[in-house]
């Protein structure tokens, strides 16, 4: 089939939607679909722009083509906040413009611009229309608020838009759960990343010292306090603590609350902010060191959506110590392949991270090597291009 993504963001970067559209993308072309992306980037000329990227699939470089959905439109000449809330025109004009049409759309999120015009288009043009859902956004994290028209449209899209799909590729349980009422068909799939090379050298053999890495920045998702608080519990018993900061710099972190006190303790524990990098230093970082941490409260926004930075770390061959939320009880196994908190909370954390310090290293291989064992089959592309080509080829019928 010939199969058009759509996203409203730039396709070509290392963000996570950025990513889940790779991911997609390369799943369905395993499976033998032609797929073509369209997608939004500030500052392209009128009309757009092609673009092409080689992803490891083995195959042809993933191409798509790039609108300025900024610049033209409704209410375009208006500030962004106010045009954002009007996304689609644009991109729908140019999927109108085509000479070619695709057997099959699937929309990257529940924008309401986006799945209110690409349903009309789909009628129109007599193919399925499907939905690619990773967040059920919380609507205080939304900008303007619980109160404002960004949560106004996405309660819209939620509860009555979206539903109108004809099949559902969903991220979690939970969402899988909500699109299941429809009786339509869904499909649960994860995090997808194609194997990534990771390093043999870990920091910790050559100093002795525990590495950890967080990848992100500190938000309304992040237990971070919590995060800083049990290190520091753990630092203050002695546990030589080496933390990698990726994605925010040492004044970052001096704003984040718990951060100075972090950065100038007195005892043996470090800290490396390295700020925003290009992905294959990130990816460097994180399978250099002996896990990520991944804590996040359990707040509607997290139960319904999985964690990429999970899947991504795995992969590397890096285990995480984490709280369960969303689904990821149904891949981790404290001991085995990650680092499990019995509860949210300073202490539980503490008491993993010098858990950790006390392994050998013959444990910490073996997680390791279960934790990529476990990345290669579940958050794959190769893993889930048959069931996601099946769902597809059910409506295509």
């Amino acid at each position: 089939m010939r199969i058009w993504i759509i996203g409203h963001f730039d396709t070509r970067e290392s963000a996570a939607a950025s990513l889940r559209v790779r991911g997609t993308a390369q799943a369905l072309r395993i499976a033998g679909h032609d797929v073509h992306i369209y997608d939004v980037r500030r500052g392209v000329p009128s009309g757009g722009e092609n673009w092409s990227i080689t992803v490891p699939d083995g195959q042809a470089d993933l191409s798509g083509i790039s609108i300025d959905e900024y610049a033209e439109g409704f209410l375009s000449s208006s500030s962004p906040g106010i045009r954002g809330l009007f996304l689609g025109d644009a991109i729908t004009e140019q999927l109108c413009r085509s000479d070619a049409r695709p057997d099959l759309i699937i929309l990257y999120g529940t924008h309401l611009g986006y799945v209110r015009r690409l349903r009309r288009l789909c009628d129109e043009w007599r193919i399925p229309f499907v939905l690619d859902v990773v967040e059920w956004y919380a609507a205080e994290d939304l900008p303007g608020g619980r109160f404002g028209p960004y949560a106004f449209s996405n309660m819209l899209s939620m509860r009555w838009a979206s539903l109108g799909a004809d099949g559902f590729f969903v991220i979690s349980e939970r969402l899988a759960d909500h699109y299941g009422r429809t009786g339509k068909p869904v499909v649960t799939v994860p995090p997808l990343f194609a194997e990534a090379a990771a390093t043999e050298s870990k920091w910790s053999a050559g100093d002795g010292r525990l590495h950890l890495v967080y990848a992100g920045s500190p938000g309304n998702k992040e237990a971070f306090g919590t995060l800083i608080g049990g290190l520091g519990i753990a630092a203050a018993r002695g546990t030589a603590i080496t933390l990698h900061v990726v994605g925010i710099t040492e004044a970052d972190l001096r704003a984040v609350p718990g951060g100075p006190g972090w950065l100038d303790r007195p005892d043996a524990a470090k800290t490396i902010c390295y700020g925003r990098v290009a992905n294959a230093r990130a990816q460097e970082i994180v399978s250099r060191s002996d896990f990520s941490l991944l804590l996040r409260p359990l707040r509607r926004s997290n139960q319904f959506g999985f964690p990429s930075k999970l899947a991504e770390s795995m992969m590397l061959g890096t285990p995480v110590i984490a709280n369960l939320f969303s689904d990821l009880s149904r891949f981790l196994r404290d001991g085995e392949n990650a680092l499990l908190l019995p509860e949210l909370s300073e202490e539980a954390l503490a008491a993993a991270v010098m858990r950790a310090a006390d392994e050998t290293p013959e444990v910490r291989n073996l997680r390791r090597a279960n934790a990529q064992t476990l990345a290669r089959t579940q958050f794959s592309p190769q893993g889930h291009a048959q069931p996601m080509s099946e769902m597809l080829e059910r409506l295509h019928r």
